[in-house]
C-alpha cells in the first residue's frame, strides 16, 4: 500500500495513493461542501461546490475528482474558495425556483443549507419567476424540473439500480434531467433511490397524507401497520444511538392523534413466504433455470416478464387482509374502515390494497403538522411514555419464527441466497438455484422512504 503525505489547511496529513482530496479532507473531519458527489456512485465534479485552492495551480480544482499527489498543499476554504462558491451558488439559485417555505424537501434540502452557510439571502431568488413543470403522473415519485440543479444524482443511482428511467435531455443552458414521456410510462421501478439521494425538492415521494386527515375528518376507524425499519429510522432521526421502544413511541404520539390502532409487524414477511415452496419446485423442474423469490414491489415490477420469477403477497397486501378479518370479527364495517401501511418501500404505492401508504418520512410529516414544528415533536419523541402496539394474531401465532432466509430453505430443503440491489447481470447466477430478490441496496432498511443520514438531527 503506498502512503503519501499532504497538507489541507495547514494540517499535516498522510492518506493511500489514489484517494481523492475530498475523501482525505472528510476522513480527517474537514467539510468540504458538495451538492453532485456521492460516494461510489456520482462523482461528476458537476456542481462546482467542492473547489479547492491547490499551491501552485492556478485555477481551483474540485475535490470529488482530483487525487491527492505527494507534498500537495491545499486550502479548503481560502477567500477564493469562499468567492468561487457564492458565485455557483448565486448561479444555481438564478435557475432554481426558490419558493422554498412550500418545497417538500425544505428541512432537508442541501442547496438551502449551502445558501444559508455562506450568507447569501434568498430572497433576491424569489422574485425571478420560474414555471413550475412538475410531472405528478406516477403513483410514487413527482418529478420537479424547475427545482433541478443538474447534480446528475438521480441519473447515477436509477443506473446503479439497472433501470435507467431518468436521464440527461436536450444541451447546454436547455438540459434538464427527466425522460422523454411521463414518468409512468417509463420503466421506472417506484425504488425511491432517486428521490433519496435529491439534494434538492426536484423529486419527492407522492404525499398520501391527505388521505389519512380526510379519513380522520370522517370519523372513520384508522388502522396504522408499521414495519420495523420505519420505526428504527425515526428513533436515528431523533439521535436514538440503539433501538428503544421506537414502535411504542410512535403508537402513543399517534393515539394522541385519534388513530385507533397501531400494528407492528415485525415479521409480517414470513407469511407470505410459506405460500411459494410448491411454485419454486415447479418452475425448477421446468426450466432447470435459477428462481427469483420475492415479495419486493420494485423487485417484481423489475423481473415482471422473467418467466422464473416467483411473487409472493406483500407485507402491505397481507397485513390489509389480516387487519379487515380482525375487524369483520369486530362488526366493524369495512367501509368504515381506513387501513393505513407505514414502511421504507416507496414502490408499494404503485398499486397498493390499503386505502393509503406511507413512508417514513411521510408518517415524520405527518405527525409534524400535528404537533406544529420539527423541534416540539423532538421534545414530545424523548419525553413521551411508550405504549404497546397491537400484533397481529396470524404473527403472533409464528412464535419468534421470523427469518425469512432460514423458513425458505426449510420449507424447499436447499440453501437460498440473498440479491439486495438490482440488477443482476455481474453476479454468477447458479442453474437449479433459487435467490431472494430486494431491489434496494442494503435491503428494506435502505429504502427511499427513508430519512437520509445527513438528515439526522446530531
Amino acid at each position: 500500500m503506498s502512503i503519501v503525505d499532504c497538507k489541507i489547511n495547514g494540517q499535516k496529513i498522510r492518506c493511500e495513493m489514489g484517494a481523492t482530496i475530498l475523501e482525505v479532507a472528510r476522513n480527517a473531519g474537514i467539510e468540504i461542501p458538495t451538492l453532485c458527489y456521492l460516494k461510489e456512485i456520482n462523482k461528476a465534479g458537476a456542481c462546482r461546490m467542492c473547489v479547492v485552492e491547490i499551491k501552485g495551480i492556478p485555477r481551483l480544482m474540485a475535490a470529488c475528482t482530483t487525487v491527492v499527489a505527494e507534498g500537495m498543499d491545499i486550502l479548503t476554504d481560502s477567500e477564493k474558495v469562499t468567492a468561487s462558491r457564492i458565485k455557483t451558488l448565486d448561479l444555481i439559485c438564478k435557475r432554481h425556483r426558490m419558493d422554498c417555505e412550500y418545497c417538500p424537501d425544505y428541512m432537508y434540502c442541501e442547496l438551502h443549507n449551502l445558501i444559508r452557510k455562506y450568507g447569501l439571502d434568498d430572497r433576491i431568488y424569489s422574485q425571478v419567476y420560474h414555471q413550475r413543470t412538475a410531472d405528478e403522473t406516477s403513483a410514487c415519485i413527482v418529478r420537479d424540473a424547475s427545482k433541478c440543479i443538474l447534480c446528475r444524482r438521480c441519473i447515477s443511482t436509477c443506473k446503479l439500480q439497472g433501470v435507467e428511467a431518468i436521464s440527461a435531455l436536450n444541451r447546454a443552458a436547455s438540459t434538464v434531467m427527466g425522460a422523454i414521456i411521463p414518468m409512468a410510462e417509463t420503466n421506472c421501478i417506484g425504488c425511491g433511490q432517486c428521490v433519496k439521494n435529491c439534494p434538492t425538492g426536484a423529486l419527492f415521494i407522492k404525499d398520501e397524507t391527505d388521505l389519512l386527515w380526510k379519513a380522520h375528518n370522517e370519523k372513520k376507524t384508522i388502522v396504522f401497520g408499521i414495519m420495523p425499519e420505519t420505526a428504527r429510522n425515526i428513533g436515528k432521526f431523533f439521535g436514538d444511538e440503539e433501538p428503544v421502544n421506537e414502535i411504542e413511541r410512535i403508537v402513543a404520539i399517534t393515539k394522541k392523534i385519534d388513530i385507533d390502532a397501531v400494528y407492528d409487524l415485525s415479521g409480517i414477511e414470513t407469511l407470505g413466504v410459506r405460500t411459494v415452496s410448491e411454485e419454486i419446485n415447479k418452475k425448477q423442474h421446468l426450466t432447470g433455470e435459477a428462481v427469483f423469490v420475492s415479495a419486493c414491489p420494485g423487485a417484481i415490477q423489475y423481473y415482471r416478464e422473467n418467466d422464473n420469477l416467483v411473487k409472493f403477497k406483500t407485507n402491505e397486501e397481507l397485513f390489509y387482509q389480516m387487519v379487515v378479518r380482525e375487524y369483520e370479527n369486530k362488526k366493524i364495517e369495512k367501509k368504515q374502515l381506513f387501513v393505513v401501511f407505514i414502511s421504507p418501500c416507496v414502490a408499494n404505492k404503485k398499486k397498493h390494497a390499503c386505502d393509503a401508504v406511507l413512508t417514513t418520512t411521510e408518517l415524520f410529516q405527518w405527525m409534524l403538522r400535528a404537533c406544529i414544528s420539527k423541534f416540539t415533536l423532538h421534545q414530545i419523541w424523548n419525553n413521551t411514555k411508550p405504549e404497546k402496539a397491537q400484533v397481529p394474531k396470524d404473527l403472533e401465532e409464528l412464535k419468534g419464527q421470523m427469518n425469512l432466509k432460514t423458513i425458505l430453505e426449510g420449507l424447499i430443503n436447499q440453501p437460498v441466497v440473498m440479491l439486495e440491489g438490482l440488477p443482476h447481470g455481474d453476479k454468477i447466477l447458479e442453474k437449479h438455484s433459487v435467490y431472494m430478490v430486494s431491489c434496494c441496496i442494503g435491503g428494506c432498511v435502505k429504502g427511499g422512504g427513508q430519512f437520509r443520514t445527513q438528515d439526522f438531527i446530531k
